[in-house]
């Protein structure tokens, strides 16, 4: 079933084209139109000599503040954006409210769950960030001309390099999980330097170099399980890590895909949804039974290096994005119960159960690899769209950018 789209505000043609640095002057202009001339200005990279800026901008990452007021995205031109949803409703145009820049590549990055421009407190108005042959860092999102806040501890000791964290998940308003290489995964206290303690799968030699790719993630950004946690590798490995003992259990592997990249609890907590690089199945493992796979989802394309990350809320189920610039969902009821029918019937042939519903979003061109639902307005979601990294310049015009909408859908229609 195909839905209608209602409008939507974005960044236009801001991030459109292969070029970084004609995406900064454009971002520029849209801030002094906006700002009209008030003397505020958008931080400018520093480090632009000597690289490689003949490229799309892509955005790697959103996070929803807790109060829906605004959002958080993380872009591959070392760029964090801060965009506020406007309430004057007097325009459709997303222009960032800051706009801060790393000297190296994000590898990945985490907003405090609590984080809002509104909150009393700037104290979870935070991001961790980990990025190439630096340490981890902790910058502000509500001073963003500040320094970096804290630094923590990530360096092996046998070799004397920075580990690059993988993964980052937040435990609870003042802890953290990070993932790292050799099935590494390590507790961090915001306000200490180095880990509380870290853990290491030991799976014999086939899996010594495995890294950790994902952490389980609970609906609207929660906090996670303060007691166990759930994390994915690119070997295609998924791990139960017990906080109290700090020893890997060993639970699940995939003979499909190239790596974990995303999981995604149910609101009930009974199934985890796994998505993996280089398939179109998305893995639905059952938690009451060891994580046992009871189901798969199809996607209508697979997904290859380029991440899709998909989310999960009570109003609109499970929702991901398309290589040809669609969102397809599953039923929250479908969700719930693992996709499995009244009668415990799944897909007998092996390809998956389809998306029940498509939404078209008028992105022909581009691929839609995010798709983040509000925490607060159950509708509406932010989404990425962008042209496929792993290729060739393409002849066609890229678009990219970042827009928000409501997805209408009217589950008892179906």
């Amino acid at each position: 079933m195909y839905a209608e789209l209602k409008d939507g505000m974005g960044t236009r043609d801001v991030f459109d084209g292969w070029n970084v640095q004609k995406v900064w002057q454009k971002e520029d202009e849209a801030w002094i139109n906006r700002t009209q001339n008030s003397g505020m200005k958008l931080q400018n990279p520093a480090f632009a000599q000597g690289k490689n800026w003949e490229r799309p901008v892509i955005c790697q990452d959103i996070f929803w503040s807790r109060d829906g007021s605004s959002i958080v995205t993380i872009h591959d031109d070392y760029g964090i954006r801060q965009y506020v949803m406007s309430l004057e409703g007097n325009t459709d145009q997303l222009v960032p409210y800051s706009r801060m820049f790393k000297s190296q590549s994000i590898v990945t990055g985490r907003v405090h769950p609590l984080y809002s421009l509104y909150n009393d407190t700037e104290d979870f108005n935070v991001l961790l960030t980990a990025c190439k042959d630096l340490p981890l860092q902790m910058y502000s999102l509500q001073d963003t001309e500040g320094p970096c806040l804290n630094h923590y501890n990530v360096i092996n000791n046998e070799t004397g390099n920075w580990e690059i964290p993988h993964a980052i998940n937040w435990s609870n308003e003042d802890h953290f999980l990070i993932g790292s290489v050799k099935n590494r995964v390590s507790l961090f206290s915001c306000y200490r330097s180095s880990p509380i303690w870290t853990s290491q799968s030991k799976r014999g030699n086939s899996t010594s170099k495995s890294i950790v790719s994902c952490f389980s993630e609970r609906p609207y950004g929660e906090f996670s399980n303060a007691k166990h946690t759930i994390f994915g590798t690119y070997k295609n490995e998924l791990h139960l890590l017990d906080h109290r003992t700090q020893h890997p259990q060993f639970l699940h592997r995939s003979a499909q895909g190239r790596g974990y990249i995303q999981l995604l609890e149910s609101f009930n907590g009974h199934y985890l949804y796994a998505l993996k690089r280089n398939t179109n199945l998305i893995d639905v493992l059952d938690t009451r039974e060891s994580h046992r796979p009871v189901n798969q989802l199809q996607l209508p394309f697979t997904m290859g290096n380029q991440k899709h990350k998909a989310s999960i809320t009570s109003t609109n189920g499970l929702t991901i994005g398309t290589d040809d610039g669609k969102i397809v969902c599953w039923s929250s009821n479908a969700i719930e119960f693992g996709v499995i029918d009244r009668n415990g019937l799944t897909c007998d042939n092996g390809a998956g159960e389809k998306p029940e519903l498509t939404h078209e979003m008028g992105l022909n061109s581009s691929r839609i690899n995010i798709v983040q639902q509000s925490p607060t307005d159950f509708g509406v979601c932010a989404l990425s769209y962008s042209p496929d990294k792993m290729t060739y310049r393409p002849d066609v015009h890229a678009s990219s950018g970042i827009y928000v909408t409501e997805l209408t859908t009217d589950w008892f229609g179906l």
